[in-house]
């Protein structure tokens, strides 16, 4: 069952495969880069808020991403056409994020008619490295990544207009080896990646 979203909003559930972990960080290797941050509420560059790498595997892009995806959804009770598109990110060694939020705003770019990111779901394809722990800071919370299993928390309130109170996390440094995860989005309505596809479109043009 998907947490309350009146509570601290976190539980960890088996969500992948050792066999789906290694397969989607093999179809993401080839893929990665710089992460970005959404939102910039500050002068920081994105490099001081987040040093990590990452890459959008779409939807339909093969059986093993299909069947992780629609776990997602059982597990958290939510409609499986609701969640952007699986995003898989590389820290390595020293490399971290600061803490922060998932939920979006509407004046964020790429709100969109799907909304807001209701839930975030943080499936951890390895655990073959020291640090880099998942922490809520409102709370004091450390988690401690299992391969494969998911931490799930939801990013807004239950009315749906306020970021959730204790949603701020982040992600401590790597102290050694490499860390690989998933972050799966969902968002208040269906998403249709709208602003992936014009992204596409316009560094598509760039390159002619």
């Amino acid at each position: 069952a998907a947490p309350s979203t009146t509570t601290s909003s976190r539980s960890q559930a088996c969500c992948a495969t050792p066999e789906e972990c290694d397969h989607i960080i093999a179809l993401a290797r080839p893929l990665i880069q710089d992460s970005r941050v959404v939102r910039k509420a500050d002068a920081r560059s994105a490099s001081a808020l987040r040093t990590s790498s990452s890459a959008f595997i779409e939807n339909s892009a093969d059986a093993v991403v299909r069947a992780v995806k629609q776990r997602v959804a059982e597990l958290t009770d939510t409609d499986l056409h609701c969640q952007e598109y699986l995003q898989v990110t590389h820290y390595n060694e020293a490399e971290f994020y600061v803490a922060h939020r998932d939920a979006l705003g509407p004046q964020a770019p790429g709100f969109g008619e799907a909304g807001d990111r209701i839930c975030t779901v943080i499936i951890y394809l390895n655990d073959d490295y020291r640090g880099g722990h998942t922490r809520f800071f409102r709370t004091a919370t450390r988690v401690v990544p299992e391969r494969g299993k998911a931490v799930i928390f939801y990013n807004l309130t239950e009315d749906g207009q306020a970021p959730h109170p204790h949603s701020v996390h982040g992600a401590d440094p790597v102290v050694s080896g490499e860390k690989w995860l998933v972050n799966q989005w969902i968002r208040q309505r269906p998403y249709g990646g709208q602003s992936n596809r014009k992204a596409r479109r316009a560094r598509r043009k760039s390159r002619r």
